[in-house]
């Protein structure tokens, strides 16, 4: 019989590394710690996937920007466009302050001469997008607030359907009144003397 000591050396000696050396390999390929830490491979392949993965932005097409080109509108067009559409609400008497009236009036007296459409409208243009700033004077006895929203729902309306531009926002001046003659019957203001003290702010 051998020695204890002589058996224990020699087994230690012809002890296969194989399986220790295979375990490491699947160890180290599979990313798992040697402290039993969690295993990254799985996240690290994913991870690889997603930095080899591609984002490619779409842009959606409207009806002014197509693959097959684009269509610019200017702003004189959308403007007339936006002056049309506001008179044809009813309620509104005029358009644009007083001094362009004054000028508007001085132009229909004269052979030929005619007021802009485009009097008291002010437009913003971009690429997909308008914008319009507009100064009206309404009839007396009109809500004031329905013309209003009236004359916004109208311009919103023929402007996208006519040039296909997006209406984001129709800001509405009402600089007047339009009051009827004394001879068509002026409706009397009752309290309104001029030395009258103003009550509110």
């Amino acid at each position: 019989m051998y020695p204890s000591t002589f058996l224990e050396q020699n087994m230690s000696d012809t002890a296969p590394a194989g399986p220790t050396t295979t375990t490491s390999g699947i160890e180290a390929d599979s990313g798992v710690a040697a402290d039993g830490g969690s295993n990254d491979g799985e996240g690290g392949a994913v991870a690889g996937l997603e930095a080899t993965s591609t984002t490619i932005a779409v842009r959606a097409e409207s009806a002014l920007h197509t693959d097959k080109g684009t269509t610019t509108i200017a702003e004189g067009v959308v403007a007339k466009i936006v002056g049309i559409a506001t008179r044809e609400v009813a309620g509104i008497h005029s358009m644009g302050s007083g001094a362009g009236r004054a000028m508007g009036s001085v132009k229909d007296l004269l052979p030929g001469g005619s007021s802009s459409v485009t009097e008291g409208v002010s437009v913003e243009v971009g690429s997909t997008q308008a914008a319009a700033d507009l100064s009206i004077v309404t009839e007396y006895g009109m809500a004031i607030q329905d013309v209003a929203q009236a004359v916004r729902d109208n311009v919103i309306r023929r402007v996208q359907q006519m040039t296909g531009l997006e209406m984001v926002e129709v800001n509405i001046a009402v600089t007047d009144v339009n009051v009827p003659t004394k001879s068509a019957g002026t409706p009397s203001v009752p309290g309104a003397s001029s030395g009258r003290q103003q009550r509110v702010q």
